[in-house]
């Protein structure tokens, strides 16, 4: 039982039975006495509450009201007392008396959805009645007539995923993966296939929303994934490419822009989309470099002012844009606009908040960071890309309000976590970690303060693996060097150099990439798969390592600016800098 509601609705029963007796004036004449009413407890009402949440990252519902009705007293004390769970209703608020009707109505309030998880909740509100009472934390005496009565709470916490989906929705010919596939009813799966393929052992069934599963080699092509054999209804395929063999080059702008906002590898249409931000951020603009037997001297380029990020939607049939103030959907193929959005104020930060960075998570949601023009912290949104709306979103915990200083967010190819990590802000804050598996945000027990030149900017994101098993991200932490690898835990695997200027996993996990911009500039390797630890350096790799460019992709203006990925083959590696990009073929 809540003893703060239990309290609440106490107060509120003793004072109804009290105004109610003031209230019974003297009969009028004419006949005889009669017999006092008889107490009741008439009704507790409506019968059901029934709240919902989209989701477990969504803000709690409203509250709603309950009205007690009780008759028929004329003298005494009435203790009243109220049973709830402490857990999917927390608490019951001040009611609201009605002598004349010897009613009282309180709001029912219930608990975060992040704290439940997806699925349906219920419980009940108890609702006891007597005119005397010996233990005064429950209805000991005798119950009035009609006591106890229960009203019904109902409560569907809905889940996270947007549509049936494949993570990572691409695989390499010839190279077996495993992939997480999002969606609903699959509870009773016991087999997998792809395109008439069996998985190479029986799926992992997590939950009714998620399964493991591996595949097997396959050539180039599109493959339906089929559940039970078509029993279980799923509409969604893993594609297989060839991976074109990049030579190591470079890729020039148009014109040299300030720095690099985004860089994404669109691997299903071996094409380059690069975000590029001028002093002038008016003129910021998206560029597309299309592979075809090479790569173009002029890319596609269409303006974008106040461009912030670009990521691909969970199926890549969308490139997502923000700017300050705005979503823009885009043809991944032609970068026509399918769709703008604008960002809701849902925080109350009016005109000053802006959006900065995203990541898409496997359950299609993409979490997009704020900052704040002048001094503040902002909120978190969700995009679903397949709804083409905005969300705001929480975290589970006491106070599940989701306010972040300037955060920055990245996650791996399956998407399976996504990691925001705060900057400017002292003491270090807690990872926020985002589970896809469950759609809820919640805090980490690593406490970092990003290491980056500008707070205004998503620079320094975590970059992960294709698993999201592994992670790199700069750090103010701990003394050392900033730049330190995570394991899915956030446990400490080792440092890079405190040189480093731009960094990348491997899709296997078993390497990170550095490059450094000193002379001569280079790409340095290191080993992730034997950990080290806190505070101590990573093994390098020398075998194939370093690699001396040419010509380097940036200068010392904000040198932590440089994007860097691995392309789902793990032998091309882009570096995008404010000078120009790179592409480096790896031993």
């Amino acid at each position: 039982m809540h003893r703060d509601a239990r309290r609440a609705f106490h107060r509120f029963l003793v004072l109804s039975a009290l105004l109610a007796v003031t209230s019974c004036g003297g009969g009028g004449g004419g006949g005889g006495s009669s017999a006092p009413p008889v107490p009741t407890l008439v009704s507790l009402s409506p019968s059901t509450l029934n709240f919902s949440a989209a989701t477990p990252s969504a803000r709690a519902p409203a509250s709603q009201n309950v009205t007690a009705t009780i008759t028929g007293i004329t003298g005494g004390t009435l203790y009243v007392f109220i049973a709830i769970d402490g857990a999917i209703v927390t608490s019951v608020s001040t009611p609201v008396i009605n002598p004349a009707t010897q009613q009282g109505t309180a709001a029912v309030n219930v608990g975060s959805p992040a704290n439940l998880g997806a699925g349906p909740h219920s419980t009940a509100i108890t609702v006891s009645a007597c005119l005397s009472n010996v233990v005064v934390t429950n209805c000991s005496g005798i119950h009035i007539a009609g006591s106890p009565k229960t009203t019904n709470v109902s409560y569907n916490v809905g889940s996270s995923v947007q549509a049936d989906a494949v993570a990572p929705y691409l695989g390499t010919s010839g190279v077996p993966g495993n992939v997480i596939l999002r969606g609903q009813g699959f509870t009773p799966v016991t087999s997998v296939s792809f395109g008439g393929t069996p998985s190479v052992a029986p799926p992992t069934v997590v939950s009714d929303t998620e399964i493991h599963v591996d595949y097997p080699a396959l050539t180039a092509g599109i493959y339906a994934v089929t559940l039970n054999g078509g029993a279980v209804a799923f509409n969604a395929s893993l594609r297989i490419i060839d991976a074109p063999a990049y030579a190591t080059t470079t890729l020039a702008y148009p014109s040299a822009p300030q720095l690099v906002r985004g860089l994404v590898y669109d691997a299903e249409r071996a094409a380059l989309l690069v975000a590029l931000s001028f002093a002038n951020t008016a003129n910021n603009t998206l560029l597309r470099y299309a592979y075809l037997s090479g790569w173009p001297v002029t890319p596609d380029s269409i303006p974008f002012a106040n461009l912030r990020d670009i990521a691909l939607s969970q199926n890549a049939a969308k490139l997502l844009a923000i700017s300050d103030a705005s979503m823009t959907e885009l043809n991944p193929s032609t970068l026509g606009t399918i769709t703008t959005v604008a960002k809701p104020d849902s925080f109350f930060f009016g005109a000053n908040e802006f959006m900065r960075g995203l990541a898409v998570a496997n359950d299609g949601i993409a979490l997009v960071t704020t900052g704040y023009n002048g001094s503040g912290d902002t909120g978190l949104y969700g995009y679903s890309a397949s709804q083409s709306a905005f969300s705001p979103m929480f975290q589970a915990g006491n106070n599940p309000l989701n306010v972040l200083s300037y955060a920055v967010a990245g996650t791996g190819a399956n998407g399976a976590t996504v990691a925001l990590v705060q900057s400017g802000v002292s003491p270090a804050q807690p990872i926020i970690r985002y589970s896809a598996s469950t759609g809820i945000l919640a805090a980490s027990n690593v406490a970092l303060n990003l290491s980056t030149p500008s707070v205004r900017e998503h620079i320094n994101a975590p970059a992960f693996d294709r698993a999201s098993s592994v992670m790199i991200v700069p750090q103010a932490v701990g003394g050392g060097s900033p730049y330190s690898a995570y394991d899915a835990n956030f446990g400490s695997v080792g440092d890079l150099p405190s040189t480093t200027a731009g960094y990348a996993v491997s899709p296997d996990g078993a390497r990170a990439y550095t490059l450094e911009i000193a002379s001569p500039c280079q790409v340095r390797a290191f080993d992730l798969a034997s950990p080290t630890g806190a505070g101590n350096p990573l093994t390098e790799v020398v075998t194939g390592f370093p690699i001396t460019l040419a010509s380097c992709p940036a200068n010392t203006a904000f040198p932590q600016s440089i994007k860097m990925l691995v392309n789902p083959a793990g032998d091309t590696l882009f570096i995008a800098g404010n000078l120009q990009i790179n592409v480096v073929q790896l031993p």
